[in-house]
């Protein structure tokens, strides 16, 4: 373990180990379809124990590249985690939903393919594999990867700016999709500040936490819901009412955030 948190890519080496990722990702889809093709089962591709599987295992993969990589090198000294303040956290389970709910405008005017929205239909069950998958290891390994792994590394070899930019661009990006892209940049921001603050994944973990559960929560409330259907759908006319209410709450919310997280020096490399 300690050969991984000793692992500090520079930006070349952030997106050869996306690369490596990518690779893992496509060569173990390739495999399941195949499965599926030579077992005359078209609905094991579809399976929410399969996708969850599929899903963890090129973070394995790619963990185990970082460690046999970082064998024959020098082992660093990981950065030490401050002290989180508890407050942080009730700040994040209220601040998180807002900005969550502020940015989604940016993205719902675009439609969403036939073909993806039966990808996503396939994926994203009400069930117990999805939660796992979703809520859990979703805010797990990806905080590992592009958190703990990224912009811990890109802090290294630069300004805080452009590890936070660049992490959350990465961030953006594994998500392989416009619909996710935009909201999970502006939600990689907020979490690569979080990170360069603290150097702890366990606040990152929890912001994640937090927006995929609700997404779970909305998906298991409303399951007949189109997947084009947006907040403003559901909620109705009082919608942009609402809107304003949020973002009125979310301004001094954000600024307690921002002292508590600067109240001491951040810790240098």
């Amino acid at each position: 373990m300690n050969k991984i948190n000793s692992f500090y890519p520079n930006l070349g080496m952030s997106w050869a180990t996306i690369g490596v990722f990518f690779g893992c990702t496509f060569a173990i889809g390739m495999l399941i379809a195949a499965l599926g093709m030579f077992s005359g089962n078209p609905d094991f591709t579809n399976n929410s124990w399969v996708t969850l599987v599929c899903y963890i295992l090129p973070f394995i993969f790619t963990a185990g590249c970082i460690y046999f990589y970082q064998y024959s090198e020098k082992t660093e000294t990981a950065p030490v985690a401050k002290d989180i303040p508890v407050v942080i956290f009730p700040l994040l389970l209220i601040f998180v939903p807002l900005v969550s709910f502020l940015i989604e405008p940016l993205t719902a005017w675009l439609p969403v393919p036939d073909f993806v929205q039966k990808m996503f239909e396939g994926m994203f069950q009400n069930n117990l594999a999805t939660f796992l998958m979703v809520v859990i290891a979703a805010s797990l390994c990806e905080e590992w990867l592009c958190r703990g792994v990224i912009t811990k590394g890109l802090l290294r070899h630069g300004s805080p700016l452009r590890a936070i930019l660049w992490s959350a661009f990465i961030f953006a990006v594994i998500h392989m999709n416009p619909w996710q892209a935009v909201p999970a940049f502006i939600l990689g921001m907020l979490l690569g500040y979080v990170y360069w603050k603290t150097r702890s994944l366990i606040p990152c973990i929890f912001i994640h936490f937090v927006n995929n559960g609700l997404s779970f929560l909305l998906m298991s409330i409303f399951p007949e819901t189109d997947i084009n259907a947006s907040t403003q759908d559901l909620i109705g006319n009082q919608y942009w009412t609402i809107y304003a209410a949020a973002f009125v709450v979310a301004i001094p919310l954000g600024y307690s955030l921002y002292k508590v997280l600067n109240k001491e020096k951040v810790i240098e490399e």
